[in-house]
């Protein structure tokens, strides 16, 4: 439907892309008001009733687990860069789990903020990777993140 009327679909694309992202600058501006109105930094972050989601790697988020993996580098201490088709190995890999972990609150969906790779051999289970939004440290993703990887490590047996 775009195309009739001489606009491109990347265009349209660019414009979904931009009202995101003005949505995100607005659920920001909100975060900080709340956030100095409140003073105690824990009240602010249970005002925020932020909701963690975690899912194994799959192809709708490749491209942004891909993303992620390149272009951020917090907790990044291997500087281990991948394309999307390593990240598609893995996914179908026994040795290896790769988890997506996506962050909602409040004021709008923060959309996947950070993936992690554990390499499993035997009894034990390695992070190979992982990577967060700079966006969102801080505000106790990082301690629900890796409460999870110890889960799925001792789901494992590891």
């Amino acid at each position: 439907m775009a195309k009739r009327y001489g606009i491109s679909d990347e265009t349209v694309r660019k414009w979904r892309k931009r009202g995101e992202r003005a949505e995100a600058y607005q659920g920001n501006a909100k975060r900080s008001e709340i956030r100095e109105t409140l003073g105690d930094y824990d009240a602010y972050l249970q005002s925020l009733n932020m909701v963690i989601t975690v899912a194994r790697f799959d192809g709708v988020g490749r491209g942004r687990i891909t993303q992620l993996i390149n272009k951020s580098n917090q907790f990044n201490l291997t500087t281990r860069r991948r394309q999307e088709a390593e990240v598609a190995e893995i996914e179908a890999s026994p040795d290896y789990l790769g988890l997506q972990f996506r962050l909602a609150d409040t004021f709008g969906d923060n959309g996947m903020i950070s993936v992690v790779i554990l390499c499993l051999k035997e009894a034990e289970a390695t992070i190979d990777t992982w990577r967060m939004s700079c966006r969102v440290l801080e505000r106790g993703g990082e301690q629900a993140i890796l409460n999870e990887i110890v889960r799925a490590a001792s789901a494992r047996g590891s």
